[in-house]
């Protein structure tokens, strides 16, 4: 089993996502490095939208990925990486199972119209195919208002897809906050 992990304590900030990307190298998608910054070839930073991640890519990889189609509003492509029988545990409320369900949940939402994903990883790390990520997740209303929330959030990694996503946060203040931008 391969332990990763990383922290904002040591590393530079990934272009992808804001969160530190190692505390050990990890294997490259193709690509080089200049000065320790990401060339177009690197695949994780150059690959069309509607491509699945490569089956080498690591399950941390993964997740900062589906984070950075978030902030980019490609809400499809972030879509695109669940698994079509993706479990969705969005603690408190209750389980929502497969893509199409997951989908539905955001758009009724709002993800992509009325709001737009800013979600700044501060910690992540992995032991196998689970990603660990404690992140501030800010929703930026087409008002101009923002929520933003404290989350710790798992992703599970199966065959380079998302099986299991699982965000814990607190419904309080979301809540609060939806009733301010509704005034």
């Amino acid at each position: 089993m391969t332990t990763e992990i990383v922290s904002d304590n040591a590393w530079p900030r990934s272009p992808m996502s804001g969160a530190m990307t190692a505390i050990c190298p990890r294997p490259r998608m193709g690509g080089s490095q200049v000065d320790g910054t990401p060339q177009e070839t690197d695949r994780r930073f150059a690959t069309p939208h509607h491509r699945r991640p490569a089956m080498s890519a690591t399950p941390t990889e993964i997740a900062e990925t589906f984070i950075a189609h978030w902030n980019a509003n490609r809400v499809e492509e972030a879509l695109a990486m669940l698994s079509d029988d993706v479990l969705y545990d969005n603690v408190p409320y209750p389980n929502i199972t497969g893509r199409h369900n997951v989908r539905k949940f955001h758009l009724d939402f709002g993800m992509g119209t009325d709001f737009r994903a800013d979600w700044k990883i501060v910690n992540i790390a992995a032991v196998g195919n689970v990603v660990l990520n404690e992140r501030v997740d800010a929703f930026h209303h087409s008002s101009g208002s923002v929520i933003s929330l404290p989350v710790m959030g798992t992703i599970t990694v199966e065959d380079g897809m998302i099986t299991v996503w699982r965000d814990y946060f607190d419904p309080a203040e979301i809540k609060r906050q939806l009733a301010e931008i509704k005034r």
